[in-house]
């Protein structure tokens, strides 16, 4: 039988390390409360549900499927953090760490160990590929809702003439070469 003590029984959990928050920032959680995990929550729920239908149902490639899984995921968060204000980056993380190919890295590891090297690249190559797709999908959902792209966007759009976005001077043995692009 197994002796407790009261110390021990009565110990109390920081509620830093209740959602895992000391990774995404300090006093997260007792500066959003347990709403930050909720949302967080939510949003990996309806992200990872999209993802794992669309291998399942529509035989859309599993890297594939993860961009847009973490696409949604990083719109979710944009939409949420305007209208509550969390970090986008607190939502977004935790969102989608559980599209992480842990299966995909244990088969890999699996296949290396009973030397099956071609199955074992194979695993490890489609795992990279989701590994991969994961933070693209958060980019691009991050450009698709940047304000500062609407700016540049809003500005050429609005002048007649527009600056040029791009001036480029350069110096070669032949001659000075010079790039002005709209």
């Amino acid at each position: 039988k197994r002796i407790v003590h009261k110390e021990q029984s009565q110990r109390r959990v920081p509620e830093e390390q209740l959602f895992g928050c000391e990774t995404v920032g300090k006093d997260s959680v007792r500066e959003y409360g347990t709403g930050l995990a909720v949302a967080a929550a939510g949003i990996g729920a309806v992200a990872n549900t999209l993802r794992l239908e669309l291998v399942d149902l529509a035989n859309i490639p599993p890297a594939a499927a993860a961009f847009i899984g973490a696409l949604t995921a990083g719109l979710l968060a944009s939409l949420l953090k305007n209208k509550v204000g969390y970090p986008r980056i607190s939502v977004t993380v935790p969102s989608i760490v559980i599209m992480v190919p842990g299966l995909y890295l244990y088969r890999g590891f699996y296949n290396l160990g009973i030397m099956s090297l071609s199955v074992a690249a194979s695993w490890f190559a489609s795992a990279i590929l989701i590994i991969a797709a994961l933070p693209l999908g958060l980019i691009f959902a991050r450009i698709l809702t940047d304000k500062a792209l609407d700016t540049v966007l809003n500005r050429i759009k609005n002048q007649g003439n527009p600056q040029p976005l791009l001036k480029l001077q350069v110096s070669t043995p032949i001659g000075n070469v010079k790039i002005i692009s709209n």
